[in-house]
């Protein structure tokens, strides 16, 4: 008889949830196929491209990622609108007590945090912030589609189209920092270039300096073609 009742209070006070995908092919990593290489080969590469996949979500899963994500125009406000509205259906569900647990909750989480000093407004900014994105991070799974480059995002809340906003706006931005960072290694490499190919300029300009300096105080003539085969034609006589 209990577990009927456990079965009926899950189906009346469950809010049910939804889940969004976005997919992100984030490399050229293949399969390595028997026989190609040795065992050790082919052990050493699978894990070096596990280990790049795998820092990959965990820069999915950052707090400076979720931060970006939930500033874009539309993510946190869509988010707050959802949350209220769950907090709504609980408070119709369960009453008015139901807030006086919350609100008693969340001061003592407060206290705790304020470790018995009075928190600056500051403090419970910060502490809001960092809540705010581990609720986020809270709704997002990540993980690698087996022997394939490409990772999946999943975003699960109790709205269908937040869930599709939250995962597709996190992929983007995930996308966006990627393409700047290597667009600033491939600025790099090309400053690096020109400064190297300026300073071989230089080096050349400063050797042939050298070889005429060295050529005018040896009184060195540099003949051309023709003046050497003529040369060449009178040592001969």
């Amino acid at each position: 008889a209990s577990v009927i009742v456990a079965m009926v209070l899950y189906i009346v006070f469950k809010i049910p949830t939804y889940s969004a995908l976005a997919t992100l092919e984030v490399g050229s990593y293949a399969p390595i196929l028997p026989g190609d290489n040795s065992v050790e080969d082919a052990f050493t590469k699978q894990t070096r491209g596990q280990d790049y996949l795998n820092t990959l979500n965990a820069q999915i899963l950052s707090p400076s990622l979720a931060k970006a994500t939930l500033a874009v125009p539309g993510v946190r406000e869509q988010l707050q609108k959802e949350q209220n509205r769950v907090s709504q259906m609980w408070l119709v569900r369960f009453g008015a007590w139901a807030r006086s647990i919350f609100d008693f909750v969340h001061s003592t989480v407060l206290g705790a945090v304020a470790g018995g000093r009075e928190t600056s407004a500051a403090d419970q900014l910060a502490f809001a912030e960092a809540e705010e994105i581990k609720s986020f991070l809270g709704m997002i799974s990540v993980r690698n589609l087996s022997k394939t480059s490409l990772i999946s995002i999943e975003a699960q809340t109790t709205n269908p189209s937040l869930a599709s906003l939250i995962a597709n706006t996190l992929a983007d931005k995930f996308i966006e920092r990627v393409s700047g960072r290597r667009r600033k290694t491939t600025i790099d490499k090309l400053e690096f270039l020109r400064k190297q190919s300026l300073e071989f300029d230089n080096k050349i300009k400063e050797t042939e300096q050298k070889l005429i300096a060295y050529a005018e105080q040896h009184a060195i003539v540099n003949l051309g073609k023709e003046e050497n085969v003529i040369l060449k034609q009178f040592e001969e006589l």
